[in-house]
């Protein structure tokens, strides 16, 4: 009786993480509210391509929640001079100017967070879009953006596109309700204040 040993050799191909890999590893820490790990993997992806642009992205959203404000607004900016691939379905040109219009205001900028904020909504309106949510944190959406601007607005002094802005959140949120301070006196600017204050408790906005 004859005995027959049958060795099957397997060939394992190495496979090298693409900047693509990395980066939707990034976004999955990210997610999971692993900012400093998915903050390495994103850089690792703009170094192994440095035109990915998404990988931008991810630094700016992931160093914005490291709180390194100036960091963040460096790759926001350096990312829209990239193209965005094909495989991403999010318009990343518009993530990238909502993280500038935040980013902006965080570290008191207001000036530039009206301006990024501002060509959102203008790419928006151009798209016949009326609305944008962050594609990584849903939550995150075009209201905060009109909230953003609305804080940035108040701050410069410029009170009635501040209203303006807070006027089109309290449509949104309960169509037809009004909101109508007098701004050119001290107590409207104050119900203004109080409003937007209002507004950043139930949008859970920083």
């Amino acid at each position: 009786m004859g005995l027959f040993l049958i060795v099957v050799w397997g060939c394992r191909r190495q496979y090298d993480a693409t900047e693509i890999d990395k980066t939707d590893y990034g976004w999955d820490l990210y997610e999971q509210g692993v900012y400093q790990e998915a903050n390495d993997w994103f850089k690792a992806a703009v170094i192994q391509d440095s035109s990915y642009k998404d990988g931008y992205n991810g630094l700016g959203w992931s160093y914005g929640k490291l709180m390194e404000m100036d960091s963040s607004a460096l790759y926001f900016e350096r990312g829209l001079a990239y193209p965005q691939s094909p495989n991403i379905l999010a318009n990343l040109d518009h993530e990238l100017k909502a993280g500038l219009c935040f980013v902006n205001n965080a570290r008191g900028e207001d000036s530039l967070a009206i301006e990024w904020g501002n060509d959102l909504l203008s790419d928006l309106e151009q798209s016949d879009l009326s609305t944008w949510s962050f594609s990584h944190d849903t939550t995150l959406n075009y209201l905060d953006v009109h909230l953003t601007l609305s804080v940035s607005c108040f701050s410069i002094g410029d009170f009635a596109q501040s209203l303006s802005h807070v006027q089109y959140i309290v449509d949104a949120l309960t169509p037809g309700a009004t909101f109508t301070p007098d701004i050119g006196t001290i107590v409207g600017r104050r119900e203004l204040a109080d409003q937007i204050e209002y507004l950043r408790t139930l949008l859970n906005l920083p």
